[in-house]
């Protein structure tokens, strides 16, 4: 067991190290590759913060603050090469048809300045397709199936009143600007990132969970690691329980099958030496 003394240093070894090999991945075009990449990262990350959490009680504060600070440096790093490309280098505008989840949604893409000048053609395409979601819409009942997400990275982005299925198996998932909404996903292979979301329900199954400037929001959750909060209230917590069809072969072909539900395991990083009152459990 590690002394909890060096543990302040480990953290920057490895941050560093990190750091590093997202630097390097950043090149790999090859998407199952690239996630598998990014999967392990997050798994080392874990391993951080499993570390920091175990040996808390015996660090002194300066030490502890300072490797929740690395934490979340390298959690926003990994955060940001994943949707650095979606988000950065192009305008996304998911559009349906209608209000029922039996119709198609289609997709609307605006190409930047940038694109439009840079003849990078090949490069929309790429994002285009591993990137699936809705945006900007209100009081719509909207749904994702298999063929739509699998192996993409998933974006819901300014939604007010809205009721969103994902069914399949995503790479990863972004939840910004939602209000009133519920959400309910299959497995998420990698990172779920939640932001200025409330008043929402949300069904959702991933590696990894954060949540940022969230209100009043249900999260049931299926997760392998213990769930981080920040700049949030009032967010209750219960075990995943939604149930749809082809849900145990999704569990399956995605590793949760066998992984354990880690959903009451919750971190809050702006009470770092109190219990917080951010959050409770569903009873």
């Amino acid at each position: 067991m590690m002394n909890p003394k060096d543990i302040l240093t480990h953290l920057r070894e490895e941050k560093q190290s990190i750091l590093n090999e997202l630097n390097e991945i950043s090149e790999i075009d090859d998407e199952t590759i690239l996630t598998d990449r990014i999967n392990a990262i997050n798994s080392r990350l874990d391993a951080l913060r499993k570390l920091v959490h175990q040996n808390r009680s015996q660090m002194i504060a300066y030490d502890l603050r300072n490797c929740n600070e690395i934490i979340k440096e390298i959690d926003k790093k990994i955060l940001e090469h994943r949707s650095e490309d979606a988000q950065k280098d192009s305008d996304f505008s998911f559009k349906i048809k209608g209000s029922t989840s039996e119709e198609i949604p289609q997709k609307s893409i605006q190409r930047n300045k940038a694109l439009r000048s840079s003849n990078d053609d090949d490069l929309l395409d790429k994002l285009l397709n591993n990137v699936s979601g809705f945006q900007d819409l209100i009081g719509e009942t909207l749904k994702l199936e298999k063929n739509q997400i699998e192996n993409k990275d998933i974006v819901l982005k300014n939604l007010c009143e809205c009721h969103v299925q994902i069914h399949g198996i995503g790479s990863s998932l972004r939840l910004v600007n939602l209000k009133n909404t519920k959400i309910f996903t299959g497995p998420i292979k990698s990172s779920i990132y939640i932001e200025n979301c409330h008043h929402c329900n949300f069904q959702i199954v991933g590696q990894q969970v954060r949540i940022h400037d969230c209100s009043e929001c249900d999260i049931y959750l299926y997760v392998t690691s213990r769930t981080i909060i920040e700049d949030s209230t009032k967010i209750r917590f219960g075990p995943y329980d939604w149930d749809y069809e082809h849900k145990e072969l999704d569990f399956k072909r995605s590793g949760f099958e066998t992984s354990p539900n880690n959903w009451c395991q919750i971190d809050d990083f702006n009470c770092l030496f109190s219990k917080s009152k951010n959050w409770s459990l569903i009873e």
